[in-house]
């Protein structure tokens, strides 16, 4: 390819080439019919020049050429050659100051690269792009029209995109890709993993394991990851625009659940669940089959289950650490532990403190004086256990005796139990009997079955446990 400059050497070599025929053409004429000898050997630049002159003054020296006069007073001749060092070098703009060669005035951006072709022989100039990138509009279809529920994907060339029939089951990783009314692209269904998922419309199926803020798990194959980095608010949050529960201090209000840390620095997962109403968390267990065992290898469709440290794995927790606790707010209210013991926090034990002595507080009939008097009970759920001694003296031909509880109400029910009898010093050979009515907390101690009547005086001893159900 000829540059401007080997182009305007040509122009000027073919001008000279003219005048010299122009030259060796002068018709000598006789004086007066001609020009003179002196101005034979001018010549013009064109036909409308009107002032020859020789060779030398008619040819101007232009930007990068140089005129010489060669072999002066003799057979002489005008030289034109390339002046300096820009002879094959080019500008960018005509404000260019600085003329260079053509591989120094074209810089490569990003993805391009530009390659010398043939150095040192007929070079040239080979730019491409690096990235793979798309350069401009004829890189794409250029229309869509009968292109209706087809996809876009690269050629088979890679060289530019074209629109493809989507499958019906895509491969490991595929995206599902639909234009609209406007000709925007629409994700219609999304599969990666491996073996192939076959997602529906709408669907998003991945056989994979995902991370966020984080990209390794050595204890996890197939699942999700997430590292909430150095922050202690939700790293889960669950919503529906149904919700609106107004506990806004505490997380949105159209957030019905959520997860994070128990404490900011140690850890702990707390699960918590939001409500307008009444009931704002809820755990079902839902099983096949059931477990009637009653010993150490129990389950149950809901397990709550309790590990301490041990080492690098768990263990069991040591005795009378709680394992599991109610808590009001800030306020514990029951706890089990590691012994099984449950404890109603500030009364003690669930079933209240194990026997308590009532002899102090019941209504006792039947005594003027005691030498032993011991009301005990204990209450474990709706039942409870009763102990009682009674030994002094008479004052009444019947024995009762009050309890903290009330029985259940349920008709014709009664509590009845044997007990030891002493009547005006006498070990009696049968039993006495105790009995206590539904809905009451009086018990009555009779001398045996009949309702045999006590000696209101002398020595009187009645003993019996019993239990009853508490209304």
């Amino acid at each position: 390819m000829k540059t401007e400059l080997e182009k305007i050497l040509e122009e000027l070599t073919s001008a000279v080439e003219e005048l010299a025929k122009r030259v060796h053409n002068i018709e000598i004429r006789e004086t007066g019919e001609g020009v003179s000898a002196a101005d034979s050997l001018k010549v013009k630049a064109t036909t409308a020049d009107i002032v020859p002159d020789y060779l030398q003054d008619k040819l101007a020296a232009g930007t990068g050429v140089s005129l010489a006069l060669l072999n002066p007073g003799g057979d002489e001749q005008v030289e034109i050659t390339a002046s300096g060092a820009d002879d094959k070098r080019v500008k960018v703009s005509t404000d260019d100051t600085t003329p260079d060669f053509i591989e120094g005035k074209i810089v490569a951006g990003a993805g391009i690269s530009i390659t010398t072709l043939n150095p040192a022989g007929d070079e040239d100039l080979q730019i491409s792009n690096t990235l793979d990138t798309f350069l401009e509009l004829t890189d794409t279809p250029g229309s869509y029209g009968s292109q209706g529920t087809k996809v876009v994907g690269v050629n088979s060339g890679e060289t530019a995109l074209e629109f493809v029939t989507k499958s019906s089951a895509p491969g490991a990783s595929a995206a599902v890709l639909s234009t609209d009314v406007n000709g925007l692209l629409t994700l219609l269904m999304l599969a990666v993993g491996s073996p192939a998922p076959a997602p529906a419309t709408g669907e998003i199926i991945a056989r994979i394991r995902l991370f966020v803020n984080d990209d390794t798990n050595t204890k996890q194959i197939r699942g999700l990851t997430l590292n909430q980095g150095v922050y202690d608010d939700e790293i889960v949050s669950l919503k529906s625009d149904d919700v609106a529960h107004g506990v806004t201090t505490e997380t949105e209000t159209d957030t019905y659940a959520l997860f994070k840390k128990f404490v900011a620095d140690n850890g702990g997962l707390q699960i918590r669940g939001l409500t307008e109403d009444k009931v704002g968390a809820a755990i079902d267990g839902v099983a096949v089959t059931g477990d009637t065992a009653k010993d150490n290898g129990a389950v149950a469709p809901v397990i709550l289950r309790a590990y301490k440290k041990s080492g690098t794995t768990v263990g069991n927790l040591a005795a009378n650490e709680n394992v599991l606790a109610v808590i009001n707010n800030a306020t514990a209210l029951f706890a089990i532990d590691a012994d099984g013991d449950v404890m109603l926090i500030g009364t003690g034990d669930l079933f209240n403190v194990p026997w308590t002595d009532y002899s102090a507080i019941s209504t006792i009939v039947g005594w003027s004086s005691f030498v032993t008097k011991e009301i005990r009970y204990k209450k474990i759920g709706k039942l409870v256990f009763v102990s009682y001694y009674f030994d002094g003296t008479s004052d009444s031909t019947t024995i009762t005796f009050t309890l903290p509880y009330t029985s259940t109400n349920v008709s014709t029910m009664q509590w009845q139990h044997p007990a030891y009898v002493n009547n005006n010093g006498v070990v009696q050979a049968y039993s006495g009997v105790g009995v206590l009515n539904e809905n009451s907390n009086i018990i009555t101690v009779y001398r045996d079955y009949t309702g045999l009547a006590w000696t209101a005086s002398g020595v009187k001893v009645v003993i019996g446990e019993f239990w009853f159900e508490v209304a």
